[in-house]
C-alpha cells in the first residue's frame, strides 16, 4: 500500500506545525463548542464544517480541507473513494457530523482513515448533538508511533 496526501486548501498561517498534538485538539475542540454555543444545532454539515474552518484559521492553525489521499491497494488508486474532511497542523483529523447520534460506521470512518493518512489522532465532532460536549470523540490510530504519548 502507498499512502500520499493531495492538498486542496491550506489556510494562511505557518509556524504552527509543531505544537502538541493535545493542544491542537484542545483548539479543535473550544473552537467546536464556541459554534455550537453561539449557533446551536440543526444546520447542515457542510454549514458546521465551513465555520469550523474559518474558526481554526482564525486561531492560527493550519488546515488541509477537503482532499482525497492517494490510497494505491492491490495496484488500485482508491484515493477518490474518500475524502479527508478536515486535518489540522498535518496530524489531526477532524471528521464533521451533523446527525441524530454517532454509530460505530463512524467511529470505524475515522479509524480507517487515520490509517490511510497515517495520522495520529482524530476527533469525530458531532454538531447536532444537544450538548457539543456530548458530541466529541477523541480516537486514537493505536498503529502509530505517537500513540503511546496521546491521552484518551
Amino acid at each position: 500500500m502507498v499512502w500520499h496526501h493531495h492538498k486542496i486548501r491550506i489556510s494562511r498561517f505557518e509556524g504552527m506545525n509543531q505544537m502538541p498534538l493535545n493542544d491542537i485538539t484542545s483548539r479543535v475542540i473550544h473552537e467546536a463548542m464556541i459554534i455550537h454555543k453561539e449557533i446551536g444545532p440543526g444546520l447542515l454539515e457542510k454549514m458546521y464544517h465551513k465555520l469550523l474552518c474559518a474558526a481554526l484559521i482564525d486561531a492560527g492553525l493550519k488546515i488541509t480541507t477537503e482532499f482525497s489521499p492517494t490510497f494505491i491497494y492491490r495496484g488500485f488508486d482508491l484515493g477518490a473513494a474518500c475524502r479527508f474532511d478536515i486535518v489540522v497542523n498535518d496530524q489531526v483529523l477532524i471528521e464533521v457530523k451533523a446527525v441524530e447520534e454517532i454509530h460505530s460506521v463512524h467511529y470505524a470512518q475515522v479509524n480507517t482513515y487515520l490509517l490511510i493518512g497515517n495520522l495520529p489522532l482524530g476527533l469525530l465532532l458531532n454538531f447536532n448533538s444537544a450538548l457539543m460536549k456530548t458530541g466529541i470523540r477523541r480516537i486514537i490510530n493505536t498503529r502509530h508511533p505517537l500513540a503511546g504519548e496521546l491521552r484518551l
